[in-house]
Parts: C-alpha cells; structure tokens; sequence
C-alpha cells in the first residue's frame, strides 16, 4: 500500500497495487466495447483512495480496477455497481472513518461517461474491469469519480515505470 498526501493534508491518494483491500460488491454491470490501441498499461488489480480538497462538495472517491490484456485489438470495459451493507475503514478520511462499499448507480453512470468521454483509441486491447469501489455519504459526488478514473489510468499506464516519489509528484498535480 502506497499513501501520499500533500504538504499541508488536505489531499490523500492511498493506492493497493494487485491488492483488494475490502470484499467486492457488484450485483449488476454496464459494459463499453471500443477499437483498442497498443498503449501498456498495468497488468494486474489497483485500487485507489483519493481525498479531495475538503471545501470541495466532491471530495472523496475510491475505485478499484483491474485490467487484462488479451491482445484481441479490442478494448472491453465492464462496470460492475450495486451494494450491500459493506463498510471500509478509510485510509485518507479523519477520524477513522469508514465508507460504504459499493457503486451506486450514479457513480457507475459516472465511471461509464468517463469511458465514453476518453480517447477510446487510446485504451490498451483486453479487459478493463471496475470490480467495486466506496464513497463518503458526505462529499462524495460525479465529479469525485471521474477524477479518481483519471488518476487511475495514470496509474495504469505508469506504476511500473515511476518511483513512488515521482508518482507521488505527479499524482498530486493531477488532483
């Protein structure tokens, strides 16, 4: 597990790579086809915890995602999203918190229109599967979402190749 946070707090990115930290839900999918690219990404399963700046309405967001490669020039997304009564004692919310695991509808339409809104033709050929994620009741929003899958396919495509300090540096630009 990797925990980076910025220099007076306020933004946290804690990262599992090819680790699940809490049981996945996931009762129904959505599913996004697309004319794959040769990019390389990440072989494998990582999940992120992002806390926001916490005077934004979106401040907390956490997706876990695995990608397969198939090498089929096709690019595959599935969305998994439902919840049960599953709570995950965060890593980068005070107090130690804890959130509801999960995607809701609404952040799985939302991880959906991050898809759709990407260079498709840039996304590797295989699998991209969004296992299950969480959200603050509190703070949590649209916007969240599609940040936390914008750093995730940052990840992806540069976890091998960045020392943690560098990705720590880039991430926290990107936030």
């Amino acid at each position: 597990m990797l925990l980076f946070e910025s220099d007076n707090g306020y933004k946290k990115v804690c990262i599992w790579k090819d680790e699940v930290p809490f049981k996945c839900v996931g009762q129904n999918t959505l599913h996004l086809s697309a004319k794959a690219d040769n990019t390389n990404w990440h072989i494998g399963t990582i999940c992120i915890e992002i806390k926001l700046h916490p005077r934004h309405v979106s401040n907390y967001a956490m997706v876990c995602m695995k990608y397969t490669n198939n090498q089929k020039n096709k690019t595959d997304v599935i969305i998994n999203y439902g919840k049960e009564e599953n709570f995950f004692k965060s890593q980068v919310l005070p107090f130690n918190k804890v959130v509801c695991v999960g995607l809701d509808k609404e952040f799985a339409d939302a991880i959906n229109e991050f898809f759709k809104e990407y260079p498709l033709e840039k996304l590797p050929s295989g699998t991209i599967e969004i296992l299950s994620g969480g959200y603050d009741e509190v703070g949590s929003s649209n916007v969240a979402f599609k940040k936390v899958m914008k750093l995730l396919v940052f990840i992806f495509q540069h976890i091998d190749d960045l020392s943690d300090n560098e990705l720590q540096c880039e991430l926290l630009k990107l936030m």
